[in-house]
């Protein structure tokens, strides 16, 4: 047991555990940019570098408890001199894992802690019930996706976008981003699979397939950044409100169905994708809203279609 949280009853540990897992995996995303270190990121000082200790603390402020238990793991792995990278990040996500399954084996209470772990994101992806809706199934075998490549893609991501803050209401939606890049053929395609999340389990709505040939590949190092560069090529404009544009973030709204969605062509032609969530502070927001122009987009999968199979 970590000795920063020996003194804690085991649902206090968990609760901690999980929050700090949560932090932690916000550094590649959101946290991480908003620090000082952004400059470093882009390569501005290249001479410098940043420690795991520092990124992890700054990212976490002043909660002493979580510094503390942040600090203890660095060590017991050593790594608290080590530079910061996904993979620290990684190894410090699994270690919190390790823990917090122990700690769910000791309550006996698995499938409760589970579920609350799923609607906060820190279940490790393969532990989460994968299912399909009916918008999958309509728009995405078109795309040529199969349910085989999107479960993978959600259970082993090379990225993955959980929307913060969570959710107030336990049994209310979050929104999930994952990615999957399938490269060993001559033609690599990324799958970008868009999801909501219900406690353990994940709802597939919709996912694409991204072939690298056709965007701007560069740069992209998360979901978010690769549904850019797909909208930018496949997208089609949509007005949101008094918003518009092909892809459309953090449109906050007064309330739930206040919302207006117009398209300047035929309708049949565009796919518009919304993900809606609800804020800790109680109000509502659509977190995403995309627009797919379906003939360029299934030409082109045809084509790298028909391409793949003469090769």
């Amino acid at each position: 047991m970590l000795r920063s949280v020996r003194n804690l009853d085991k649902k206090s540990r968990e609760a901690v555990l999980a929050d700090l897992a949560i932090q932690i995996a916000r550094p590649s995303t959101e946290s991480f940019h908003s620090l000082e270190y952004r400059s470093l990121e882009a390569g501005a000082n290249k001479e410098k570098t940043i420690l795991a200790t520092d990124l992890f603390l700054g990212v976490l402020g002043n909660n002493d408890n979580q510094s503390d238990i942040a600090i203890e793991i660095l060590q017991k792995l050593k790594l608290e001199n080590a530079e910061y990278s996904p993979e620290v990040q990684s190894k410090l996500l699994d270690y919190l894992g390790r823990e917090i399954r122990s700690l769910a084996i000791e309550s006996g209470d698995i499938a409760k802690i589970r579920k609350r772990l799923g609607q906060k994101g820190v279940l490790p992806p393969q532990s989460y019930k994968v299912a399909f809706t009916e918008e999958f199934l309509e728009n995405c075998a078109q795309f040529d996706v199969t349910k085989k490549e999107v479960t993978e893609s959600v259970h082993f991501p090379d990225m993955a976008k959980h929307f913060f803050p969570e959710v107030t209401n336990k049994d209310a939606e979050a929104i999930s981003l994952y990615a999957k890049t399938y490269s060993k053929s001559s033609d690599p395609y990324s799958l970008l699979v868009d999801t909501r999340r219900v406690n353990d389990s994940v709802y597939v709505h919709f996912a694409l397939k991204i072939y690298h040939s056709d965007i701007d590949i560069e740069g992209v190092n998360d979901p978010i950044g690769l549904l850019k560069a797909f909208t930018e090529k496949f997208g089609a404009e949509f007005s949101l409100n008094e918003q518009s544009g092909k892809l459309i973030l953090y449109t906050q709204l007064d309330r739930l169905e206040s919302f207006r969605v117009r398209m300047p062509v035929i309708a049949e032609d565009v796919i518009v994708r919304m993900s809606r969530r609800r804020l800790a502070d109680g109000g509502n927001e659509i977190s995403i809203a995309y627009g797919v122009a379906k003939k360029p987009y299934i030409e082109s999968i045809t084509r790298h279609k028909k391409t793949n199979k003469q090769t």
